[in-house]
């Protein structure tokens, strides 16, 4: 034997020890009886990792399972080294955030970063075969993964956290980690991997896999994490190893804090943890409410929750830049957040928890690229999160109605902010406010204009078809336009097509209204549309005596001359009298009138009022 055969058998011994200690204990009894999605794994994770809360040091070793089910041989692998993007101000990300992240800055004395010590396959040593550059590290195998095949690899690591600003991080004794092990990119079947740098403005996009994870922390902690909790064993050093399992999940997350109170609900056959700060005591039936019609709402509409559980964490005020993130099976959330975001009113638990929660839909479970078709993501969950809201949490009474009378026309007035922006950019495509606006707002609201034009049963029947045939897939927009083709039609799906694809303004317009009296009364109505989408369209016609008359437009002609000869005139005409196309851009001169209307003014002012409004929401930095 020589003296590397030997390390190698050593290296081996010590890997089965870690697997049978660290990663494959027995199951508790309840897990039986838990329901998993049947979903084959690509890649598997079982984590060893212990938290040093003094330091914010992360120290691990991981079992990765990777399963090629691709026809490509494959000669070298791609991991997302997410942490690194806060090694240093210099980092593409943090020059592109210009140091801050929706609203919170970094720290440079509290840095993050991500370093791999070992990754070993077949007892083989692969970090001489590994380069790393910045977020993504890249290793070289000694021959290829071939099709249908099985590789396991043992990988060391150390993470830094830093100071919570962009999701993940610490704040005194609370910690979030989130994108915080070395993680396989996604193998695309003749592309190869599909890994970009991390970006300021873009997020995630990884395989489905089974998670076994055990995380040390001092007994004074209390953990939630991706998964269900299987065991608890502590040590006599004064810790204790949570351990999790999770199965069907495209990423594990974790919290942990010593103040953490916890309380949890039934809704179905999911189990709801909610985890809170003890200040936040009051917020504890709102968190609890809002999860509960959530899961219902969304299952109803699109299919039901896949996973057993649903942990929410309610993140310390100190820790604000951690609220607001969705994982798979997890959520963050915040009460509400101090002048000058506060003026939305008191609802701000129920929006950002509501919108974290249609993740577990729209990306959790149908697992799109959020970095090059983000709006497919966050638009469906913004979109999802508005029709729920405006349902179930309408906007407060209180607020005048000049700033807006439903959570729609929020999103359609930061719409209006930039309408000519194109939805179908890659993350890094926009800015910061660009960013929020074409892959949030303007999604939402063309989801909302198809929802009225298809009809609200059409539509919510080509979100549960997308939904059921996506599951634990990863779907690109021409999927959906394809669902939608299939299941409202050929000129349903040209229309959203157009919508999508636009990058002009929509508005519709009655121009010219007159009325020439002869023998009878000569009246003439102009309709113009602006914008490169044509969407049907119905004119409303009032004539004198009180009788109405509705026309549909197809909106194939910039213009349409409506000619009548009638007995009484025409005293009023209006396009789009239902407001079914939330895109329309001046909405108040949708409607022309021969009398004087007292409420005109206040058609065209009241969109620059709600601008104010909108304007605090990005100054606030919640989207």
């Amino acid at each position: 034997m020589t003296r590397t055969d030997a390390w190698l058998r050593i290296f081996a011994l010590a890997s089965l020890i870690f697997l049978l200690r660290g990663v494959c204990w027995p199951r508790a009894a309840t897990e039986a009886s838990q329901g998993w999605p049947a979903v084959p794994p690509v890649a598997s994770y079982g984590i060893r990792v212990d938290l040093d809360p003094e330091e914010h040091v992360l120290v691990a070793r991981e079992t990765i399972t990777y399963t090629n089910r691709t026809p490509d041989a494959i000669d070298h692998l791609v991991f997302h080294l997410y942490l690194n993007a806060f090694r240093n101000a210099d980092t593409l990300f943090l020059r592109e955030a210009r140091g801050s992240h929706r609203g919170y800055g970094f720290d440079p004395s509290h840095p993050g970063a991500m370093d791999v010590l070992g990754i070993r396959w077949r007892g083989l040593d692969l970090l001489p075969r590994t380069t790393v550059s910045e977020t993504l590290m890249t290793t070289t195998l000694p021959f290829p993964l071939q099709p249908g095949e099985t590789m396991i690899l043992e990988v060391e690591f150390r993470a830094q956290l830093p100071r919570v600003f962009a999701r993940t991080g610490f704040a005194d004794t609370f910690h979030m980690v989130g994108q915080w092990f070395p993680k396989l990119a996604v193998y695309e079947a003749g592309r190869g991997w599909n890994a970009h740098p991390f970006h300021a403005n873009s997020e995630f996009y990884a395989d489905f896999g089974n998670y076994d994870v055990a995380i040390t922390v001092p007994q004074a902690y209390r953990v939630g994490a991706t998964g269900v909790e299987v065991g608890q064993e502590p040590h006599p050093d004064g810790t204790v190893t949570y351990r999790y399992h999770a199965e069907g999940v495209i990423d594990f997350a974790w919290t942990a804090w010593p103040d953490f109170r916890e309380v949890r609900r039934r809704v179905g056959s999911t189990e709801v943890v909610l985890l809170y700060a003890p200040n936040h005591a009051p917020y504890v039936d709102r968190y609890l409410e809002v999860a509960e019609r959530a899961l219902e709402a969304y299952g109803a509409w699109f299919g039901p929750y896949p996973y057993p559980r649903l942990t929410i964490v309610d993140v310390p005020e100190a820790a604000g830049g951690a609220g607001g993130m969705e994982y798979p099976m997890l959520v963050t959330a915040g009460p509400p957040p101090p002048f000058p975001a506060n003026l939305l009113g008191d609802s701000f638990p129920e929006m950002v928890t509501a919108h974290e929660i249609a993740h577990q839909w729209w990306q959790s479970t149908v697992a799109t690229n959020e970095a090059e078709e983000p709006w497919l993501d966050e638009g469906f969950a913004e979109y999802s999160s508005i029709r729920f809201l405006d349902l179930y949490y309408p906007v407060e009474s209180s607020r005048p109605a000049f700033l807006g009378r439903t959570h729609l026309e929020g999103a359609q007035f930061q719409y209006w902010l930039d309408p000519t922006l194109p939805v179908d950019g890659r993350a890094w495509d926009y800015g910061a406010t660009a960013y929020a606006l074409a892959v949030y707002s303007k999604p939402a609201v063309i989801l909302a204009t198809m929802e009225r034009l298809v009809g609200e049963e059409q539509w919510l029947s080509v979100m549960r078809t997308y939904y059921e045939r996506f599951r634990f897939a990863h779907p690109t927009a021409e999927d959906f336009l394809s669902v939608v083709q299939e299941v409202a039609g050929n000129e349903m799906a040209s229309w959203l097509e157009g919508l999508l694809r636009s990058r002009e303004a929509f508005d519709l317009a009655v121009t010219e209204l007159h009325c020439v009296r002869e023998a009878l009364y000569r009246c003439e109505i102009a309709v113009a549309r602006q914008g490169d989408v044509a969407l049907p369209v119905e004119i409303e016609v009032a004539l004198a005596d009180g009788r109405r008359l509705r026309e549909r437009w197809q909106g194939n002609e910039d213009t349409v001359r409506l000619r009548y000869t009638l007995d009484v005139p025409v005293v009023w005409a209006r396009v789009d009298p239902e407001g079914k196309i939330y895109l329309d851009v001046r909405p108040f001169n949708n409607s022309r009138t021969l009398r004087p209307q007292v409420g005109a003014l206040a058609r065209i002012l009241r969109p620059w009022l709600l601008g104010m409004e909108q304007a605090l929401f990005f100054l606030g930095g919640l989207w």
